[in-house]
């Protein structure tokens, strides 16, 4: 038992320092970004739950029980579920689902688990039993908080499992299923030393989010840069070798693909319409990783989502095709088979080509 928790405290002092070096990086680099303020949050609960066991380690270690131990305690509980909450909201953000009203309902009721701790607290300085840490941890965790955790950190894992896809970074899926399972041991047994065991497994977790935080808002910005020079200059050359259309749009299909990790591309141009007058036609040339029978299509400008983007001369993105793309299908089966949808309008000489 002493061993663990002396490998606890390593591990939580070690959370500590990393955690707070990701937060002041991440607040450096850019602390107007949502996805950034809702990392620090979580990190800021984080080091509050670590803070919290390293006194309740303290604590069992020294033999202090009594008052110290019943703060220690109540410092981890707020940690533990500041960081279930702040973990979900960062989830919807990652994913693409993020509400803000949902945000302002999941920290009222962390607020109200805080009002109901010093509650707890105070009825028990003035009179009630006093807390104490035994190997029996039974009562550690009022059945508000294992509530609390079901909701919020259950929650986190089945969206981030189920559009992990859409999660740029495979150690931020990674990340926050080690740090919910890490939490949800802790109800497993009441024993002490499964309690510590959670802490290190949820602490390991919390440092794979803030390193896998680093890479996508800090370091792959900068490498994409290098591939999308490097995508540019294959365009040109292409351009510039005066080879066919199709080959030239190919091209530029596979570099659009490469830029924004899409699983198909696809090019339409602008064609004479019946007037001979105005461009009032899309047809589609050129496709990549798309069914290739449907090259060739054309329709009227304005129908479809390239049709309004051609028209409007706006990027358009969507997020859920099926569920908020209510107009003209860009193909057939489209809503059944799309996902996150993203149009650009190619402007040459102030005509959309």
């Amino acid at each position: 038992m002493f061993g663990l928790d002396v490998l606890t405290l390593l591990i939580n002092g070690l959370t500590l320092s990393l955690a707070l070096g990701f937060l002041l990086i991440i607040l450096w680099q850019d602390p107007q970004k949502r996805i950034n303020q809702s990392f620090a949050i979580f990190m800021g609960f984080a080091i509050v739950w670590n803070i919290g066991s390293i006194l309740m380690r303290a604590a069992s270690l020294t033999d202090a029980i009594g008052g110290f131990s019943s703060l220690a305690l109540s410092v981890m509980e707020f940690g533990f579920i500041g960081a279930s909450v702040s973990a979900y909201v960062m989830t919807t953000m990652l994913i693409g689902i993020y509400s803000r009203r949902f945000q302002y309902l999941a920290y009222l009721s962390l607020i109200i688990i805080v009002v109901f701790r010093i509650f707890l607290i105070v009825s028990q300085n003035n009179g009630g039993d006093s807390f104490e840490i035994t190997t029996d941890t039974s009562d550690s965790f009022q059945p508000l908080f294992i509530v609390f955790f079901m909701l919020f950190g259950v929650l986190s894992v089945f969206l981030i499992w189920r559009y992990r896809r859409k999660v740029r970074s495979r150690g931020l899926v990674t990340g926050i299923v080690v740090f919910v399972v890490g939490q949800g041991l802790t109800f497993v047994n009441p024993d002490l030393a499964i309690s510590t065991f959670s802490t290190n497994v949820s602490s390991i977790g919390a440092l794979i989010i803030g390193f896998s935080m680093i890479h996508q808002e800090i370091i792959m910005p900068l490498a994409e840069r290098n591939d999308q020079v490097e995508a540019i200059h294959n365009v040109s050359v292409a351009i510039t070798s005066q080879l066919a259309l199709d080959t030239v749009l190919k091209e530029i299909a596979i570099q659009a693909a490469g830029w924004l990790k899409a699983d198909g591309v696809g090019i339409f141009l602008s064609i004479d319409g019946d007037d001979q007058i105005d461009k009032t036609m899309l047809k589609l040339e050129t496709v990549f990783n798309l069914p290739s029978q449907y090259v060739g299509a054309s329709f009227a400008l304005g129908q479809g989502m390239a049709g309004v983007v051609a028209k409007t001369r706006e990027t358009l993105y969507i997020e859920n095709y099926q569920r908020d793309w209510h107009q003209a299908e860009d193909f057939p089966h489209a809503k059944q088979t799309f996902g996150c949808v993203i149009c650009t309008p190619l402007i040459y000489a102030e005509r959309t080509i």
